[in-house]
């Protein structure tokens, strides 16, 4: 793998709204209605808040539907 390949595929372990936003094929305010309803975790560091990669991705799983449940 050479360093161009590498840079390309490296993944921040911490997101700011915007970006998070971005990650989750989201909105701004979906994350932060989720945030203030104790559905998605976050971090306040200072005034700013961002969300760790993990805990988005865990609360998008909450929203994976299964092809079998839908009936297809």
């Amino acid at each position: 793998m050479n360093s161009q390949t590498a840079a390309s595929q490296w993944m921040p372990k911490f997101f700011g709204k915007p970006d998070a936003a971005t990650y989750t094929a989201s909105s701004v305010r979906a994350l932060d209605y989720a945030r203030t309803n104790g559905n998605l975790a976050f971090y306040a560091v200072g005034r700013k808040i961002v969300f760790a990669r993990a805990d988005l991705d865990a609360w998008m799983t909450r929203f994976r539907v299964d092809v079998e449940e839908v009936g297809a």
